[in-house]
């Protein structure tokens, strides 16, 4: 939240959304840990409609791709179709950031300052008037 915070985004212009189930999750939606299905993934993606995705994780990364993969095919680069950590990928219509472990990274300098790099990729966009 204060990552996204100092690029720009105010706190209302943003949430979270886990790739996995988590604890104590309902026994019919998944056990712990199990990942989200590809079309529950999507559909929450375009429900919220986000300007921008970022990916925390490799599991967050490994369902975009999937979820995406028409959207990213299409892509040229070769590495910014596949998510690589850093690259900012255009997919219809959004911008989709991947970071490589983000969580780990906070407690490593030289991590963090990668990630806080990566993030500075993707502020807010500009009001369109």
């Amino acid at each position: 939240r204060s990552a996204l915070s100092a690029v720009g985004f105010a706190p209302e212009d943003f949430c979270g959304m886990a790739a996995v189930y988590g604890e104590g999750a309902d026994a019919s939606a998944g056990a712990s840990g199990v990942p989200l299905s590809v079309e529950f993934f999507r559909e929450a993606v375009e429900a919220f409609d986000p300007e921008a995705v970022i990916l925390l994780d490799d599991a967050a990364t490994a369902l975009m791709r999937e979820a995406y993969a028409d959207a990213l095919a299409a892509i040229e680069d070769f590495n910014t179709a596949m998510l690589m950590p850093g690259l900012v990928a255009p997919v219809l219509g959004r911008r989709v950031l991947a970071l490589d472990g983000f969580e780990a990274a906070l407690a490593d300098r030289a991590a963090k300052q990668r990630m806080w790099a990566y993030l500075k990729q993707i502020r807010p966009a500009a009001a369109p008037y």
